[in-house]
């Protein structure tokens, strides 16, 4: 399972009103739960997964959007999802498709024009050629 889904389990986990029935309970934890750790908040958690994954484009992009999820509507929140993102384009193994991911990233969590039209500056200066920037 991906961190940004196990993420998104836990978190649906965590809100539910009344507990799973006990059959349930054991099929969700033999297959997800016991993959995921939770002594640590989920944004701990996340970002930890941040730390050991800092150089790799779409690592960076689940923690963004995840991060996202659990505070949708911070304006710092989403400004630090924006700089991680465009740090993102400096690495000297991003691919064309994981910048071009990079861009639905930033709709995902809503960047303003100004953020995104950064990100594709950003893009075509290393990609002159491709299209998608444009």
């Amino acid at each position: 399972m991906c961190h940004e889904q196990g993420g998104r389990l836990r978190l649906a986990l965590d809100k539910l009103a009344e507990p799973l029935p006990d059959q349930v309970k054991q099929v969700i934890d033999a297959t997800y739960t016991s993959k995921l750790d939770t002594s640590k908040s989920l944004e701990e958690s996340n970002e930890e997964y941040l730390a050991r994954h800092k150089d790799s484009a779409p690592h960076t992009q689940s923690v963004v959007r995840f991060r996202h999820v659990l505070k949708p509507d911070d304006p710092e929140t989403k400004a630090q999802g924006v700089r991680e993102l465009q740090d993102t384009l400096k690495l000297e193994t991003l691919s064309l498709q994981d910048a071009e991911a990079g861009v639905r990233v930033l709709d995902d969590i809503r960047a303003d024009a100004d953020a995104k039209e950064a990100y594709l500056k950003a893009a075509r200066e290393r990609w002159p050629e491709a299209t998608v920037f444009r």
